[in-house]
């Protein structure tokens, strides 16, 4: 319980000096335990982490303290010399409004703006109508004073370079007819949060000094401020802002020195999307990537993924998750790539980076054809790179490739008892087949087997497609994806095939898993932690052709897998859980192979 009462920052004035106390009120948010901001613009916090806006008639807490910054503000800007009778102006705002919250000018930091998820989608898809760069124009500010009066012949210079200008303001409301003829786009009229969402798509916000380039500082955008020099303390937190400032009057500031102090300005944090359209084993991967893209360029980036959004609940290192269920990458593609500045898309090995202006696409000339030819490429990736397919996109992509950074960071609970210890299997593969049994399933009699001889509950997991296993808890489409996490985590062990199960147990760290591969074997689908039961007839033949995981590529009925015997991975299940107890006399109950299975057939 906190020993401080709610505090509340009140301005009655100007919407810039809004975002002037943000900083302030988020820090002092770490003592307080609400921090209100009262002013006539209130939503402009909706969103915010710590800070609760509210108008200035709204009822605040009975024992909350008041700091009336407005009154600080209103002592600062155009005055009048009491000799001269000449109107001057004064600065140190900055540190006069920090001053009166009772932080010293060591405080002063960035000022920052949040929007909603809904509104980031928005800003995206706004954004995705306009190729080329976006340029907001500020066309004025309420105090004349501050007014230049090249706004029109800047708007010019900008359309030869930028492919798109855009104009706001607060006081030109119903001229704005008066630069029609300068092809701009309009944003006057729209509400407060409207134009937080389309200002935060801007590549760069130009004007004078206003409310408007607070807003775009505190939203991340790149900014020029044309501006006095007592005013220019004002922009000091701004990390990406260039000033171009007069002592006695804005007329004397050209539109080319403007200009050329715009393209001093730092590129933006572009927005990253990441496309991947996989199942549900490899869409955790996208958690690996995401990582190290974040830690590269410092930008959370946005997943598109068919569905299982429920993977990367509170991932540190994802701003959201989209889905779009079975969409293809033809039609998907273009969609995505014109929605954000920089898109990834990914396919199992293999990765290539869009650019939506400004660049060519990006991938390296020894990949192209693996990413032109995927999935069937996939196979001579196998035998050329002989890397983990999640190792070999961030390869192809320039990212560190010397760990697997998979991981889950939610996991949900489940009301109904469990066994104190447990075993979790899946002998299925996917809802898409329906229950399709592929040519790297193992043996249903081979999975009676092993649960019946194994002294310790089997808990099978899957979709309602797959064959129910005799003597196993049967859990099949009972859970959701946080609740089987959370079983996998928490299993004394795990066995399956190579497929989504694999994935997720790499992710959620539980390493005691066995994998029976036949047609999959190999280093693409190999994580160096958890335990291979590999075949030994054969060779890898995944990817071969299109139908390799419905029909036997030699045509012997699969009999690499069926090569796999329940010792086997009842050997390696002791071993890894170091635990002979655990079965019932195992080593003396006979246990039959397939009839069918000819381990001499031709060609093997």
């Amino acid at each position: 319980m906190s020993f401080f009462p709610p505090i509340v920052l009140r301005n009655d004035k100007y919407i810039g000096d809004n975002v002037i106390i943000e900083p302030i009120a988020r820090i002092l948010a770490g003592t307080f335990p609400a921090v209100y901001i009262a002013s006539n613009y209130p939503e402009m916090f909706i969103a915010h982490p710590s800070i609760i806006g509210v108008g200035l008639q709204a009822q605040c807490p009975d024992n909350a303290s008041l700091v009336d910054i407005g009154k600080e503000i209103s002592d600062v800007g155009i005055q009048t010399d009491k000799q001269t009778g000449k109107k001057i102006i004064t600065g140190n705002k900055l540190r006069r409004v920090y001053k009166a919250a009772g932080l010293g000018e060591s405080y002063i930091t960035l000022p920052q703006l949040f929007l909603t998820t809904e509104e980031q989608r928005q800003a995206r898809d706004f954004r995705a109508n306009y190729n080329g760069e976006c340029v907001l124009v500020a066309l004025g500010s309420r105090h004349e004073v501050k007014d230049w009066p090249y706004i029109r012949q800047l708007i010019r210079h900008l359309s030869k370079s930028s492919n798109h200008v855009f104009i706001a303001s607060d006081k030109y409301d119903g001229y704005e007819p008066l630069f029609d003829k300068l092809n701009t786009v309009n944003l006057i009229g729209l509400s407060l949060r409207e134009f937080m969402v389309k200002l935060s798509a801007m590549d760069k916000a130009i004007g004078v000094d206003t409310g408007i380039m607070h807003i775009a500082g505190a939203l991340g955008v790149p900014i020029t401020v044309i501006c006095y020099e007592p005013f220019s303390d004002l922009y000091e937190p701004y990390d990406n802002c260039e000033l171009v400032t007069t002592k006695s009057n804005t007329k004397f500031i050209s539109v080319r020195k403007v200009a050329k102090f715009a393209k001093k300005l730092k590129p933006k944090n572009t927005d990253i999307g990441i496309l991947y359209l996989e199942g549900l084993g490899g869409t955790i991967t996208i958690s690996d990537h995401a990582k190290k893209i974040y830690k590269k360029t410092g930008i959370k980036p946005v997943i598109i993924v068919r569905k299982y959004a429920e993977l990367f609940t509170d991932n540190p290192h994802i701003a959201d998750v989209e889905t779009v269920d079975m969409m293809l990458y033809p039609e998907a593609i273009p969609k995505v790539v014109r929605r954000f500045d920089t898109t990834v898309v990914i396919k199992s090995g293999v990765g290539k980076t869009y650019y939506r202006h400004g660049r060519e696409s990006y991938i390296p000339d020894e990949f192209i054809d693996y990413f032109d030819n995927h999935p069937l490429s996939i196979a001579d990736m196998e035998r050329r790179y002989s890397m983990n397919m999640t190792l070999l996109a961030d390869k192809t992509l320039g990212l560190p490739y010397d760990t697997i950074e998979s991981k889950v960071y939610h996991y949900g609970d489940i009301a109904y008892p469990l066994p104190e210890e447990f075993v979790v299997f899946s002998n299925g593969v996917d809802t898409w087949h329906r229950g399709l049994k592929q040519t790297k399933c193992w043996e249903h009699e081979y999975w009676e087997q092993l649960v019946d001889i194994v002294d310790i509950p089997f808990l099978q997991v899957g979709t309602t497609y797959d064959i129910p296993v005799k003597g196993a808890i049967d859990m099949r489409g009972k859970t959701s994806i946080s609740q089987l996490l959370m079983l996998l985590r928490d299993a004394k062990g795990i066995v399956c095939g190579e497929g989504g199960l694999m994935h997720l147990a790499y992710a959620v760290g539980n390493y005691n898993t066995i994998i029976m591969r036949g047609p999959t074997r190999g280093r693409f689908y190999h994580y160096p932690q958890l335990h291979n039961v590999d075949s030994y007839l054969c060779e890898k033949c995944h990817w071969i052709n299109d139908y390799w995981y419905a029909k036997c590529y030699k045509d012997v009925d699969a009999v690499c897998m069926k090569s796999i015997t329940p010792m086997r991975v009842l050997n390696t299940l002791e071993a890894i859980l170091d635990n002979e107890d655990m079965v019932e006399d195992a080593h003396n109950t006979p246990m039959q192979l397939d009839s069918s299975m000819e381990l001499s057939s031709a060609g093997i």
